[in-house]
């Protein structure tokens, strides 16, 4: 009769022991992945859905200083563009004029709300 309860004893150790590392891997879970996986999430969230200020649209002047030709069935021309307080940036135009280096160009500038990103866009070639 000894043998016996001394086996159920092993046995409910060895599943107290399983219990406790059951535990311990979920407190690991919940406080160690879960954070760390919302602040992840959150971050791609705001990132991709981070809107344009309604009052930061300012259009600036710039000159071509490269021609990207496009590559890949893509429809659109690819410039570089510097404007005069020495930035150079890249857009993209749907338009298609036979454009050269040292051509003027009307980009407007947008800046978003959370991160401040400031992004480009095509408007027109200035004559």
């Amino acid at each position: 009769m000894a043998k016996r309860e001394r086996k159920i004893s092993v046995q409910s150790k060895k599943q107290s022991k399983k219990d406790y590392s059951d535990k311990k891997r979920l407190h690991r879970f919940l406080f160690i992945y879960t954070p760390i996986i919302i602040i992840t999430l959150s971050f791609i969230y705001a990132f991709s859905f981070d809107p344009m200020k309604p009052a930061s649209r300012i259009q600036i002047e710039g000159v071509i200083l490269e021609v990207v030709e496009p590559s890949g069935g893509v429809a659109q021309d690819t410039y570089k563009v510097r404007f005069s307080n020495g930035n150079i940036v890249t857009i993209s135009s749907d338009e298609k004029k036979g454009v050269s280096k040292g051509t003027r160009v009307l980009v407007e500038e947008n800046e978003t709300l959370i991160f401040k990103r400031k992004v480009y866009q095509f408007i027109r070639f200035v004559d």
